[in-house]
């Protein structure tokens, strides 16, 4: 027998419902005031203090000397606004909503030890790391860049405004690490705030466009471990290497780390405290043997392929200028003129350049490395004859490289040496 619903069940079954998609929204929008606070006051006082305030005071501590424009800042907040409604969004669901009952997201602080919370932490932040190392290598590849990337990317010259300044799907692959880690990683409520709080923190430092890092981290195990603001900075300046978020590990293990990095950070600390900030009394015994893992992960097999990264004095036909060799995304090895040793070359080059509308002169292309030090099939370009050539890079005992390059038959061979600021 059927039996009909008391009187006013249908009622207060729609008021229910209703009440419940009320608190919904609530927190949803409590989370969107306080991820929006949290934006404004953890990026705008140190905005505040380094573009404004104390800007004389931190002058030594300026990564690039250029200045950015308001008109950047203002479409950075603007761009982060949308970012902010994302977070709030992903927040929402995995905190307020019935889909927390698939995660692992647990209450009572009794159900894992309270060493568990900053732990969690921690692991977050490792995977996190991982999760976004491969996720920009990925919005880095051309059929993506444009569409995905660009945005962020436009900040060529970072302040604490970048950190949350992406397109709609970049802000979203960018939050989607926390719909990762709570179906992979019990974590309490309290462990979740922490976790976004610290990794916006290090992003308004990443972003920050000063380096803060006191004397001593340069002689640190942690400067082997730990991105700095440098690290960051110059992946918006060149767009490629230093993929990573936290830490330098997947760089070096992939040998994406930019190749000018170690030295430009070195300058900077050298402008703030003098030449003895660099490295210079060793480290100790202990400190090798924490380290001796990672020099294993990051430089076991590389046969000196890292060592050919960076600043070169290239001799030619065309005199000296300094070369910059890099490694790109496919793992081959391009070289570029930075600039002429000659006052003289230096303004040929500037005019051949403004002529061809080019920014730079790629000298190296597509060199693959063959072990025993030797890289081959690339391309050597010779501005005084406008040819490409076969060439092949050899790194001597000596630490000179040799470059050879062959056209109608005939080799021409000259020897590089680093480039010493």
């Amino acid at each position: 027998m059927l039996i009909d619903p008391s009187p006013g069940m249908e009622t207060f079954v729609t008021e229910s419902n209703q009440s419940i998609m009320e608190t919904y929204v609530i927190k949803f929008l409590s989370i969107l005031l306080t991820s929006g606070l949290r934006y404004f006051l953890l990026a705008g006082i140190p905005f505040l203090l380094f573009y404004f305030l104390c800007r004389n005071r931190f002058k030594r501590n300026k990564i690039q000397s250029r200045e950015a424009k308001r008109t950047n800042f203002v479409s950075e907040i603007r761009n982060s606004l949308m970012t902010i409604l994302v977070i709030a969004a992903i927040a929402s669901l995995v905190l307020f909503t019935p889909f927390r009952k698939l995660t692992l997201v647990y209450d009572q602080l009794s159900d894992y030890s309270l060493w568990w919370i900053p732990l969690s932490v921690i692991v977050a932040l490792i995977i996190q790391d991982t999760y976004f190392y491969w996720m920009h290598r990925i919005v880095h590849k051309p059929r993506f860049f444009r569409k995905v990337h660009l945005t962020h990317h436009q900040s060529t010259n970072p302040s604490p405004w970048t950190s949350y300044s992406f397109d709609l799907l970049e802000a979203i692959l960018e939050n989607m690490i926390l719909l990762i880690l709570v179906f992979i990683l019990p974590m309490h409520p309290l462990a979740l705030m922490s976790f976004g709080l610290l990794g916006f923190l290090i992003n308004v430092y990443g972003h920050l466009g000063y380096e803060l890092m006191p004397r001593g981290f340069r002689r640190s195990i942690w400067f082997q471990v730990l991105n700095t603001s440098v690290y960051h900075n110059l992946h918006h300046k060149d767009f490629h290497g230093n993929y990573g978020l936290y830490f330098r590990f997947w760089d070096r293990v992939m040998k994406t780390e930019h190749p000018d990095y170690v030295a430009t950070y070195d300058e900077i600390q050298e402008r703030r405290f003098g030449k003895d900030s660099l490295v210079r009394s060793g480290w100790s015994r202990g400190t090798w043997l924490l380290l001796l893992p990672l020099m294993l992960c990051s430089f076991s097999g590389s046969d000196g392929a890292d060592r050919i990264l960076g600043k070169w004095i290239s001799e030619g036909e065309n005199g000296k200028a300094v070369v910059r060799i890099y490694q790109a995304d496919n793992g081959k090895y391009y070289g570029k003129v930075l600039h002429a040793l000659d006052a003289q070359k230096q303004l040929e080059l500037e005019r051949k350049l403004k002529e061809k509308g080019k920014e730079s002169l790629s000298i190296l292309k597509g060199f693959v490395h063959a072990g025993n030090s030797t890289w081959n099939k690339g391309k050597l370009y010779v501005p005084s004859r406008n040819l490409q050539v076969s060439g092949q890079l050899q790194l001597m005992k000596s630490g000179k490289l040799k470059v050879t390059g062959s056209y109608f038959g005939v080799s021409h061979t000259y020897f590089w040496t680093r480039y010493q600021q």
